[in-house]
C-alpha cells in the first residue's frame, strides 16, 4: 500500500484529492481497522510529510448489493461475516 499512496501523491497536482475504498481485514477473528492503517501511511509518506486526511465515512454494504450476497438466514459465520461495510477515504495533496 506505501508504494502506491506514494505513487498517487506523485502523480496528483497540489491540491488534487485521492479517494480510496477499503474494507475491514479479519485475520484469526480479529478485525484490522485498514482503513486507519492506510490513513496512517499516507500521513507519513517521507520526511516532508504525505497527504492530508480529508475525512473517512463508513459506508454499508447492502446485502444483495454484496459480490457475494449473505443468505437471509445467515449466522454471520465464515465468510458470510465478511464484507458487511467499507470506508471511503478521502486524502489530500497539500
Amino acid at each position: 500500500m506505501s508504494l502506491s499512496l506514494k505513487e498517487m501523491y506523485r502523480t496528483l497536482c497540489p491540491g488534487g484529492v485521492a479517494i480510496i475504498a477499503v474494507g475491514p481485514s479479519t485475520a484469526r477473528g480479529i478485525t484490522v481497522p485498514t482503513h486507519e492503517a492506510i490513513t496512517e501511511i499516507a500521513e507519513n509518506l517521507g520526511p516532508g510529510g504525505g497527504f492530508r486526511r480529508v475525512w473517512i465515512k463508513r459506508r454499508e454494504i447492502a446485502r444483495d448489493k454484496r459480490q457475494m450476497p449473505v443468505s437471509s438466514k445467515s449466522l454471520r459465520k465464515g465468510i458470510e461475516a465478511r464484507i458487511h461495510e467499507e470506508y471511503v477515504i478521502a486524502l489530500l495533496k497539500q
